[in-house]
């Protein structure tokens, strides 16, 4: 299984729920900060950033890189998101 982070940039007309709703489908998410979510997914960094792509309609950017067995730190993020990438990466 791949972690991935996706991190975007939309244009004010984007379709943003289209693409919370997107990622939304994967079976395992956390919303880490506004626009940058994790999932989990047997799909390539590829075969996201097209799916996700399809749901902007080209008025924005959007960033995918797998994270899978990375080290990580943080500072102040919510105790339960600690505790996702804890337990998913």
């Amino acid at each position: 299984m791949n972690t991935i982070i996706i991190s975007y940039r939309l244009d004010s007309e984007a379709p943003y729920q289209e693409l919370r709703n997107r990622i939304k489908k994967y079976p395992n998410w956390a919303r880490l900060f506004q626009d940058v979510w994790i999932i989990q997914t047997r799909h390539s960094v590829r075969d996201v950033r097209d799916d996700l792509e399809n749901a902007i309609r080209g008025m924005g950017e959007i960033f995918v890189v797998n994270i899978t067995g990375s080290a990580w730190a943080s500072y102040k993020i919510d105790k339960e998101m600690a505790e996702w990438i804890h337990e998913n990466i």
